[in-house]
């Protein structure tokens, strides 16, 4: 399977074709995406979200901070299959995830960069593993309290860059935070 090629879909998330990611993203195709969004249970602090800091050698978003995984499914792989494989890929991490809901969103990440998806919004409960973050991938990792995000990302983007998407992705989980406490 080509790993640099995405899934270009139409409006109603229908597969249409395919296109080399860097050029997906320069001609700011609508493509196919996955997020997963890992999260725990602390008695002190409550409900807690991973973040991932993208690696500097990422190119587009480098070193923002995002939702726990983010990225795209491979031509003929499943979307569920995909936020599997991308979770082992970049934190080290098998757990069972559930599908939360998707979103459609565009926007401009760098001077030459679009993102244009169709983003499945997965949601995991940590378990205990080791979270192992692949170097090309992640720089940094970080547990949040959600009560943080209570308004969207507002609150953690004065400290921090957070990618582009990332503020939809939580708006997504913050409205399905039952569903979300119902997997503890």
């Amino acid at each position: 399977m080509p790993t640099n090629q995405v899934i270009l879909v139409d409006d109603y998330d229908q597969p249409i074709g395919q296109a080399e990611k860097h050029f997906a993203h320069e001609q700011g195709l609508l493509h196919r995406a996955i997020s997963i969004v890992v999260f725990r249970y602390q008695p002190e602090s409550g409900l807690e979200f991973l973040m991932q800091k993208r690696a500097a050698c990422k190119y587009h978003a480098p070193n923002c901070w995002s939702n726990s995984c983010c990225s795209h499914p491979l031509p003929k792989e499943s979307i569920y299959d995909a936020a599997h494989r991308r979770l082992k890929e970049e934190l080290g991490l098998s757990l069972p995830i559930v599908y939360l809901d998707r979103l459609r969103y565009e926007a401009k990440v760098s001077e030459t960069m679009i993102e244009h998806e169709i983003d499945h919004i997965y949601v995991a409960h940590d378990d205990g593993q080791s979270i192992v973050p692949n170097p090309e991938e992640v720089s940094e990792v970080k547990w949040v309290k959600l009560s943080d995000c209570k308004h969207g990302m507002y609150a953690f983007k004065k400290d921090y860059e957070v990618s582009p998407w990332c503020h939809w992705v939580m708006q997504i989980v913050l409205n399905h935070q039952s569903k979300i406490l119902s997997l503890l």
